[in-house]
């Protein structure tokens, strides 16, 4: 990750998960698609992480997929794939999705920022437990679309609701 956030590459578009999750819940609400009875509690929640963090950075280029099963070991190293969702964003998203999808400990938090050259000091971790709230927030809001308009069988409500109890 630290490879492909430094690098010159340069993704088209741009990625705002706050944006990103604005967009899901205003399609969910204009097809009448189902939401969480506290859904407005949830969202006013998430409007103070996103008063909280301040303004995002879009200069990186980043991955905005990171499940755990897109990271490969091959004889070279560790390779990331399925890049289609990849934009210009900012980098703490993309550790906090890979924290949250990898099940990180707090240790492994702190491990993660000191690896990445972030200073784990009490702040880069609040900002990037406030970062993996929102990864949640918008995984959560994705299984509301798609329980909404997919028509493979899966079931995401459930998936909402197991992001939104992450969130929580």
């Amino acid at each position: 990750l630290k490879k492909l956030h430094s690098s010159r590459k340069k993704f088209k578009g741009t990625f705002n998960p706050f944006d990103s999750i604005r967009g899901y819940v205003r399609l969910v609400k204009r097809k009448k698609g189902w939401l969480p009875k506290d859904f407005e509690q949830l969202a006013h929640t998430l409007k103070k992480i996103e008063d909280k963090l301040g303004p995002l950075f879009t200069n990186y280029p980043c991955h905005l997929d990171m499940m755990i099963a897109n990271v490969i070991r091959t004889k070279h190293g560790l390779k990331l794939f399925d890049l289609e969702y990849s934009a210009m964003s900012d980098y703490s998203f993309d550790l906090a999705m890979f924290s949250m999808k990898g099940n990180l400990s707090p240790k492994d938090d702190h491990f993660l920022l000191n690896s990445y050259d972030e200073p784990s000091h009490h702040h880069a971790y609040d900002d990037l437990q406030c970062m993996k709230a929102v990864a949640a927030f918008r995984e959560a809001a994705w299984g509301l679309v798609q329980n909404k308009i997919s028509h493979v069988p899966h079931d995401y409500k459930g998936y909402a609701n197991a992001h939104f109890a992450k969130f929580k």
